[in-house]
């Protein structure tokens, strides 16, 4: 999985924008616990944000690493654990050190991010840099746990399309003066959130103020009606894609989707369908990236078996339409 510049800068507004909320010992990050959380969620929200996944929501405890660390692997595959400190790699964007006193209050756990320390501990609260706790401060080593996702860092624009500014699907681009959760970009807000707006408005068309005002509302609210969707203004993860969609090309008359194909070009297609469904029932390295297996094997069987499926099912489609055997 690739970790994209804007994905890192993502994570460090979200982090900098939850600073100073107070620790909430089990909580997940969502508006049940005032969008806060304790030191595992602060934890594994920032490996969410790398794996494009939500921070509002529990992914495992600090015991998880050392009793439970499938749930936590299954979910966020990018963690690794390593043997000691020094096996940490040196590109890692996100390092976390553990403590392991039998849970609750007696562990504790918290990370660095890039070069940044982000804990949530119960005074005073969470913290991104300054005080916060790096993985290798010393309570963690007793323990000698550490985990890490590795880099390297795919350069790039600080934002981009592709990538929701705000780290999760519960924070928006709203009013100022509304909730929590509503990011008008008024009040300090990480600059990254604040770039990403003026991105969004440029693509809809309206003045890159790089604050939420009216005439970003009004445009969020056209384009959520045009696509159906509740006319709130709220700019969210799907309003966010809203303003990034491409119309389909022109081709000067009838679109090339819909002209139907010959019985000769439907011929060919079904050859070369029948030739990916044969390659996709036999998993080769060759699949992935032509010479190493990067994923496990069952991985890999798993995505050849859906796709043989539906290459086999489109053309016994095709097979039917010009008359031949399937």
């Amino acid at each position: 999985m690739t970790i994209t510049r804007a994905r890192v800068n993502a994570l460090h507004g979200y982090a900098a924008y939850v600073s100073g909320l107070p620790y909430v010992y089990g909580g997940a990050g969502n508006a049940a616990s005032g969008w806060s959380g304790d030191c595992s969620w602060a934890v594994t929200a920032a490996a969410a944000i790398l794996h494009g996944k939500s921070p509002h929501r529990r992914y495992g405890s600090t015991e998880s690493f050392r009793l439970r660390y499938r749930e936590l692997t299954d979910a966020l595959p990018m963690l690794k654990p390593a043997p000691h400190l020094d096996a940490i790699p040196a590109n890692a964007v996100l390092r976390i050190g553990n403590q392991h006193g039998g849970g609750g209050e007696d562990s504790h756990t918290a990370c660095t991010i890039e070069n940044v320390a982000f804990e949530s501990r119960g005074y005073p609260g969470v913290l991104y840099g300054g005080d916060a706790r790096r993985h290798d401060d010393p309570l963690f080593r007793p323990s000698n746990d550490f985990w890490y996702i590795e880099g390297p860092i795919v350069d790039g624009p600080p934002v981009s399309p592709d990538v929701f500014p705000l780290g999760g699907e519960a924070f928006y681009y709203g009013p100022s003066d509304g909730p929590f959760e509503s990011i008008g970009c008024t009040s300090g807000e990480h600059w990254t959130w604040i770039e990403g707006l003026k991105l969004w408005q440029r693509a809809a068309g309206v003045p890159d103020s790089g604050r939420y005002d009216a005439a970003t509302d009004r445009r969020a609210r056209e384009l959520q009606a045009a696509a159906g969707d509740p006319a709130t203004g709220r700019i969210g993860p799907r309003t966010w894609a809203l303003a990034f969609a491409r119309p389909a090309p022109s081709t000067g008359g009838t679109p090339v989707s819909d002209q139907p194909l010959s019985n000769a070009e439907l011929r060919e297609l079904l050859t070369k369908t029948r030739e990916i469904h044969s390659a996709l029932l036999e998993p080769r390295p060759s699949l992935v990236d032509g010479s190493t297996l990067t994923a496990d094997v069952p991985l890999v069987a798993r995505f050849a078996d859906y796709h043989a499926h539906g290459a086999h099912q489109l053309a016994k489609k095709i097979a039917k339409k010009i008359g031949v055997e399937a």
